[in-house]
């Protein structure tokens, strides 16, 4: 027993310093004041002879929906778990780290990124919360946080299991509704949502390790929009709106108006459970982004 705890300790330190260049490299931060155009007014005015700097604006908005798109993909919350809950009595503290891939050639991650420096991927670190309830099922909180940026998550979910310690090897079958909120930027409204369906079996090793694979299929809506955007920042003239004399606007504010998207993915993984001490694997494929994940966790 000792052995195989050191053995597990081991693999979480190795996997941890594994990920943690992933982490840290490069900067995430991100703007959205590339996705808009000041259209420069070609009529001068006829008191001043001035031309107006900003008499519209143009916007891109499907690079903007794209690029929404595939970051709440990569922030939304995963469940890295298998179908059966905790129990009434239960409680579980686990540490999950998700590297997800991107379309980083795509224009509109050079546009949104302020360094103009797509990454290759992002990387999520989450605190995972779940206390088990009764009649099979649990509730859960999710707090994370994107490396290389002032982003963060927080999110919460419900799981119940359909079937639950059945004749073995039926496999358990639960369902998981969670919702998440991208916080920290003061332009950018992102929220996903969604629902899992989760079958899992458990299988016992030597007495003292359980093995649990899992599948899934998961549908996620993701919300997004922008709050108020200026094209000029650095113009200080105030935005003036004049419909007698187009020439004396100057209109370089704009917003995305939120839309939603809804994706289809599959998941797979596998968790390895020692005594109170569990790590789960689990790969998310098809939406547009890609997602690797590891979990630690004490379970109570």
């Amino acid at each position: 027993m000792a052995d195989l705890r050191r053995v597990l300790a081991c693999l979480t330190v190795l996997t941890m310093m594994s990920a943690a260049p992933l982490c840290l490299a490069g900067s995430n931060e991100i703007t959205l004041q590339r996705f808009g155009d000041c259209i420069q007014g070609t009529t001068p005015d006829p008191d001043t002879g001035e031309v107006s700097p900003c008499i519209a604006t143009r916007t891109r908005d499907e690079a903007f929906r794209s690029f929404a798109n595939e970051l709440g993909l990569a922030v939304s919350p995963l469940g890295l778990q298998p179908a059966e809950t905790l129990g009434i009595a239960g409680f579980s503290v686990q540490f999950d780290h998700s590297v997800a891939s991107i379309n980083s050639d795509a224009d509109y991650w050079s546009l949104a990124m302020v360094d103009g420096d797509a990454p290759s991927s992002l990387s999520v670190s989450t605190v995972h919360l779940r206390k088990g309830l009764p009649f099979s099922s649990e509730l859960g909180l999710q707090v994370g946080y994107l490396w290389g940026s002032e982003l963060a998550t927080v999110g919460g979910e419900l799981k119940i299991a359909l079937l639950e310690d059945v004749f073995w090897p039926a496999p358990d079958i639960a369902i998981r509704g969670f919702g998440n909120a991208l916080i920290g930027h003061r332009q950018l409204n992102l929220f996903t949502a969604g629902a899992d369906v989760i079958a899992s079996v458990p299988f016992g090793v030597a007495g003292v390790v359980q093995l649990t694979p899992f599948i899934g299929y998961n549908l996620t809506v993701v919300y997004s929009g922008s709050r108020l955007i200026d094209a000029s920042p650095g113009d200080l003239l105030p935005p003036i709106e004049n419909a007698e004399n187009p020439a004396r606007s100057n209109r370089p504010e704009y917003v995305f108006a939120t839309e939603s998207d809804i994706f289809h993915r599959i998941f797979a993984g596998l968790r390895v459970q020692v005594a109170a001490v569990d790590l789960t694997l689990q790969g998310t494929f098809l939406g547009e982004v890609t997602t690797v994940s590891l979990g630690v966790g004490l379970n109570f």
